[in-house]
């Protein structure tokens, strides 16, 4: 049972997690996107932020921290490039190839 709701949840697409996960700006949640390039592609992510922690949503996984002292962009930043060093997240766009 375990194994399928890993495989359900995996296959949910990064930008229809907040809806899969339940999170909305009506109870007070923040969320937004954030985009980085690296090496020649273009990474995009959806990130949250709630009771300050902020979460940035991979494609296989997903990174949380304290939201601290910085802007929530930056560490969205932060967390999206641990993402991509990971092999968490694939690059979009034509250029991902």
């Amino acid at each position: 049972m375990a194994g399928k709701a890993c495989h359900a949840f995996a296959s949910t697409t990064r930008f229809g997690l907040t809806q899969a996960l339940g999170r909305n700006r009506d109870h007070g949640e923040s969320v937004g996107t954030i985009e980085i390039n690296k090496d020649g592609k273009t990474y995009e992510a959806e990130y949250s932020i709630e009771q300050g922690l902020v979460t940035v949503y991979g494609d296989r996984d997903q990174e949380t921290t304290q939201l601290g002292g910085l802007s929530e962009q930056q560490v969205a930043k932060f967390l999206l490039s641990s993402l991509i060093r990971k092999g968490y997240i694939d690059p979009i766009g034509p250029d991902a190839a």
